[in-house]
């Protein structure tokens, strides 16, 4: 997909988004994850991370609750950017499941 600007819609910073910074590097992004008391503590390997928010929820259904964070931080990035922004659509969507 060809796009003017390929920069963190954020604006935090001018780094080039990438997944890991979309979902895991940005401060923002951070920030959201210790929403849940989630550390990343590996921003730069996604599959390790995969592994830690793991243990770190311990609940049988890790997986939706990490993709729910996910699309509440890109919900929040492109709609509402602050932290109570992302809560909101985290804790509508989890209503939801």
């Amino acid at each position: 997909m060809m796009l003017h600007d390929y920069n963190c819609d954020l604006r935090t910073h001018s780094l080039e988004e990438s997944r890991e910074q979309l979902f895991l590097q940005c401060p923002f992004v951070q920030s959201s994850w210790q929403i849940l008391h989630l550390q990343i503590s590996t921003p730069n390997d996604p599959y390790q991370t995969l592994i830690d928010l793991r243990a770190q929820l311990n609940v049988s259904f890790f997986m939706d609750v990490i993709v729910l964070v996910c699309w509440s931080i890109w919900l929040a990035g492109n709609i509402q950017p602050t932290l109570e922004g992302c809560r909101q659509h985290f804790k509508k969507e989890f209503a939801y499941t």
